[in-house]
């Protein structure tokens, strides 16, 4: 499919081993794709044998969608969202519900703050306070997007470059107002209680945001990608889809 600045978005479609009824929109981090290292697609087949349909896709410059990573922004994602949102209503695919991690996470809470169809809300490993968690992430190249510069920086991906554009438009966006505006939906925060990128206290934050109904889980001693962790965030994410959004699957 097509975003609304021209650019196609690779989609991989997991349908519910049911009558479709609900769609969960998975959405990747910053710098990761909808693969998840093979995670997400082992998560997405295993949310499939339970009755739900899915939805995995790279944001435009990631992955395998087109576009330039050094363009991104946090309103080009929220728009790439609202472009998945409008496939699944047009094909009449099921309830969207969604579940971002990290940067992803940031996107669905902005996203669902201002589209009623997102009936609930799963955030892992998700910054709320946005100018700290990039300042501390990107280090000096923070200052010099601030400043005006693009800026060429190395993960453990490779090298990237980013433009003065993605810290400005961070300042557009209040992901704590965003979150506050989601009740009565139901929102499941999951955060590592040794989260090296995204401080434990940005989830509690956002946990004091949200209205009824929530639920917030320290997953103990997990870091920021739930690397050794996954099954436990898995574990509490299943149970909550199945505890406010159950589905019949044919047997």
């Amino acid at each position: 499919m097509v975003n609304g600045r021209g650019e196609a978005l690779a989609v991989v479609y997991h349908p519910g081993s049911g009558r479709p009824s609900y769609i969960v929109v998975m959405c990747h981090g910053f710098r990761g794709s909808k693969e998840g290292g093979g995670r997400a697609t082992e998560l997405a087949e295993r949310m499939s044998r339970l009755g739900y349909s899915v939805i995995r896709f790279d944001f435009a410059g990631a992955g395998e969608s087109e576009g330039d990573f050094a363009a991104i922004t946090l309103t080009r994602q929220i728009e790439d969202l609202g472009t998945i949102l409008d496939w699944i209503e047009t094909q009449n695919l099921g309830v969207p519900l969604v579940l971002g991690r990290s940067f992803g996470g940031s996107t669905v809470a902005c996203r669902a703050a201002l589209d009623e169809r997102i009936k609930g809300i799963c955030l892992w490993s998700t910054p709320t306070d946005l100018g700290e968690t990039f300042s501390q992430a990107l280090g000096d190249a923070y200052q010099d997007l601030a400043a005006g510069r693009t800026v060429v920086i190395r993960d453990d991906y490779g090298p990237f470059s980013l433009q003065p554009s993605f810290v400005s438009d961070l300042a557009k966006h209040d992901v704590l107002s965003a979150i506050s505006l989601f009740q009565p939906r139901p929102v499941l925060i999951v955060h590592g209680e040794q989260d090296e990128v995204v401080p434990l206290k940005q989830a509690q934050a956002a946990f004091a945001a949200a209205g009824e109904p929530k639920q917030l889980v320290v997953i103990p001693g997990a870091d920021h990608r739930f690397l050794k962790d996954y099954p436990r965030a898995w574990e509490v994410t299943l149970e909550w889809f199945q505890r406010f959004f159950p589905v019949n699957v044919d047997k």
